[in-house]
């Protein structure tokens, strides 16, 4: 089997998240202008807005704008819905495979770990996750590029796996497509341009066992997520563990694993349910996510904009016909007064006039 595919007509990974991670190189970016970025693609913002509306994050009230997201579920939560949505619009429909949703899965164990690690030793959170969640770019793209080829593929090596024999996967991606994931991760995200950091980090990580003399640097943290993900059992090969778990904690510095669960099954379920959260279906068509942000950001302008006064009422004309209530009060009135008189006048021994 050879390529029939050439990598260069891969998609372009969505040039809307590659110039958020470019903003967000400045520490000090205004969120306005995070805002402005997002609003300049309607199906980005459209897909970061039902996210935040899912059942799974569970809020009281449905998020109705971007700023809103924002105020609601803040910051580094919305930067990271934001590149898992990137993510999953560069993967479109290769999902519906299940040896590419476990691959899938495996990105957002190792996102959310390089998360977890990149807290636990102070680094950013966005620039952890984001890390985690490209550092495989290139077998991301190979499962773009060659969908069913690369779905055999990671099947034959899980079938391997399972009878206890050797399958190195960069050499048979080299023998089917002419390049391998490391390879083609380079290549990629020198193409996206995608920030220093990252370029550097998707052509450096592999599987080997991290010691303790490793300097945990960005490439490192990405490592050492991706260990454990295999030992909690998010493998991209279907949930092997491969990896000893306490190995991999014992590998990272001291005031690193003192900060992350020291149970295996308890970390598992953390990292499970957070994969729930992000792992959500894609939007739809363009044209509904473009008619949804447009309903969202219109509801969120309304809700912005303060109620007016309610207006005095005015005040009823004079002329024109009375109420009966008022006429009927007025006779009766006249009618009393009337005979009061009559009364008056025949008491002091007067006639009524006529």
């Amino acid at each position: 089997m050879r390529p029939t595919v050439p990598l260069s007509q891969i998609p372009a990974f969505p040039p809307i998240a590659i110039r958020m991670l470019h903003l967000l190189a400045d520490e000090d970016v205004a969120v306005d202008r995070l805002v402005e970025l997002f609003r300049a693609d309607p199906v980005f913002s459209a897909e970061i807005l039902r996210c935040a509306n899912s059942v799974e994050f569970g809020l009281l009230q449905p998020v109705s704008s971007l700023q809103h997201a924002l105020v609601v579920l803040g910051l580094d939560r919305v930067k990271q819905l934001a590149m898992t949505v990137a993510a999953r619009m560069f993967l479109k429909d290769t999902l519906d495979l299940d040896e590419m949703r476990k691959l899938w899965v495996y990105s957002l164990a190792c996102a959310l770990l390089s998360e977890e690690i990149g807290r636990a030793a102070g680094l950013p959170q966005d620039l952890t996750y984001t890390a985690g969640l490209l550092h495989d770019v290139g077998r991301l793209a190979l499962m773009v590029a060659y969908r069913r080829d690369y779905a055999f593929l990671m099947a034959e090596a899980g079938r391997k796996r399972a009878a206890g024999l050797s399958f190195d996967l960069p050499e048979e991606e080299r023998r089917l497509f002419g390049i391998d994931h490391y390879e083609a991760g380079e290549m990629l995200a020198e193409r996206w341009n995608l920030p220093a950091e990252l370029q550097s980090l998707v052509g450096r990580h592999h599987s080997g066992a991290r010691t303790r003399d490793d300097p945990l640097d960005l490439a490192g943290l990405v490592q050492a997520a991706a260990q454990l993900a295999y030992a909690l059992g998010f493998g991209p090969l279907g949930g092997e563990q491969i990896v000893d778990f306490a190995e991999v904690l014992h590998s990272l510095p001291d005031r690193v694993r003192v900060r992350l669960p020291s149970d295996m099954t308890i970390f598992r379920e953390e990292i499970r349910k957070k994969i729930e959260v992000l792992d959500i279906p894609t939007l739809g068509t363009p044209a509904t996510a473009v008619h949804a942000v447009a309903e969202e950001e219109k509801k969120g302008q309304e809700a912005a904009t303060p109620p007016e006064p309610p207006a005095k009422p005015e005040r009823a004309p004079l002329s024109g016909p009375l109420p009966s209530g008022v006429r009927y009060v007025m006779l009766f009135f006249a009618a009393t007064v009337f005979f009061t008189l009559l009364m008056l006048w025949a008491l002091m021994g007067l006639a009524p006039p006529g």
